[in-house]
């Protein structure tokens, strides 16, 4: 598998977030929240059903993303330790996750939630695109100039994009 096949190993984490997305951003549509509060029902508990589905749903993804490449014998999962490869795709998936949270609660309408997170998704693939060639993050990383170092901490910030270093670090 070469620097490229980081692409598609974005691909699971990436549906995960816009799954998770479209379903808050529907209930947000419906005002779900606003008549859960009628009933009885707090944020906390709101939020704490997603933040623990968005926990397992992560965990199942890393699993079934090491089973998987194990088994298809990818030399990346089978000369990187497991218990690594599980860490990185369970914090991509749940910081992904995460960012869908944000967007629900940051975005005022549903139009404009999906907007922005349609957008996050396909910036997300170019990210990955334009990292998975390690000239592009040698040349970034060996300039010093003001907008070289903001464009390095502005993707230390992104999950995809931290990805991206990993996977080149260790492909």
């Amino acid at each position: 598998m070469t620097n490229q096949g980081s692409f598609y190993m974005l691909i699971p984490p990436v549906l995960a977030f816009l799954s998770l997305s479209n379903t808050l951003l529907k209930e947000k549509g419906f005002r779900l929240r606003s008549y859960l509060h009628v009933v009885g029902v707090s944020s906390s508990a709101y939020w704490t059903s997603y933040m623990v589905t968005s926990l397992l749903n992560s965990l199942l993804l890393a699993v079934v993303m090491y089973l998987s490449g194990r088994l298809f014998l990818f030399q990346f999962f089978l000369q990187q330790p497991g218990l690594w490869i599980f860490l990185v795709f369970f914090s991509l998936s749940f910081s992904l996750q995460l960012v869908a949270m944000l967007i629900a609660v940051v975005s005022p309408t549903q139009l404009i939630g999906n907007s922005l997170t349609y957008s996050i998704m396909m910036t997300t693939f170019l990210v990955q695109l334009f990292l998975a060639h390690p000239l592009i993050l040698q040349l970034l990383h060996m300039d010093t100039s003001f907008l070289s170092v903001a464009i390095k901490l502005l993707l230390d910030m992104y999950p995809p994009a931290v990805f991206s270093k990993i996977w080149l670090v260790t492909a």
